[in-house]
This record gives structure tokens, sequence and C-alpha cells, in this order.
């Protein structure tokens, strides 16, 4: 159910949304939910009032995440990061350290989830005060080209 309400507002189908107003009613066993709440993907860390299990158990859907790697791709290797850094005890700072190490080791890119999140509010924003590139003057043509005319009148035989 919330899986659905994602993406009619990643889509744009459904304006005025939010990741928290489609995960409000979502079932007990819905694992998607938490973790786009309690996760700041942009890091891979994960927000006060939560723990890393959110996005464990995320990470433990096999299902949800097949179907999430359609559309994130890289979530899969991520999501093996997840599972060896996050117990039942681990606190969040721990996670971090641990899932930093695990990336930088292995080599692991952070999956773009903006796409999955462009309509839901959630995500961040681009920066545009970092931006220092000045994009070049577009391209003119001055000369005109006038359209090849044929003069030549044929007379039919």
């Amino acid at each position: 159910r919330s899986i659905l309400c994602l993406a009619n507002l990643a889509s744009g189908s459904a304006s005025g949304g939010s990741i928290e107003s489609c995960c409000a009613n979502a079932d007990a066993s819905d694992n998607l939910c938490p973790a786009l709440i309690c996760t700041d993907f942009s890091t891979i860390s994960i927000r006060d009032g939560c723990q890393c299990s959110s996005l464990g158990n995320l990470c433990a859907d096999a299902s949800l995440t097949g179907t999430l790697n359609a559309f994130v791709p890289g979530i899969g290797g991520m999501c093996v990061g997840v599972g060896g850094c996050c117990t039942s005890d681990t606190d969040n700072d721990t996670f971090k350290q641990c899932f930093d190490t695990y990336r930088a080791d292995n080599g692991i890119e952070l999956p773009d989830v903006s796409g999955l999140l462009a309509g839901t509010g959630g995500g961040d924003a681009p920066d545009a005060s970092t931006n220092d590139e000045i994009p070049a003057e577009p391209t003119t043509n001055d000369e005109v080209v006038e359209p090849a005319t044929n003069d030549e009148v044929v007379e039919p035989a």
C-alpha cells in the first residue's frame, strides 16, 4: 500500500503529499516507510530518534529491495553493508562508522534515490549557491542561408 502511494508521489500524480502522509497508515510489516522516514540517503545515516534496524529491515526484505533496485540501482550493494553493520544494539554513530568503512573498503557508491523521492519532498534539493560553473553562451548562427530553388522549368513531353 505505501509503495503505491510513494510511487504516485514520485511520479507527480499525487500532489501535496509527503512520505509521512503515505506512511501514516502503513502496516506494521511495512519495511519501506520506516527506512524512508529514518534514513538520510545522502549519507546513509540514521536520523535522530530512529535505529538502523529501520534500514536493516528494508534491506532484509529481498522482494522489496529487488523491486527498488529497478528504480535505484546499487541499493543491493548498499544493503550488504547495512546488514553487516546493523544489529539490534547498534547505536547510530557506530552504524555510521561501520557503514562508511564498508563503503570505503568495498568501493560502494551510494545509490541515487533522488528519482524515487523526486515528488515526495524527500531527499535533498540541489543547492544552487554551490554551483560555480557559468554556462557557456548559446551558440548562434549569424549566417543566413537561403533555401535552394529550382529555377529550371521542365516542360512535359
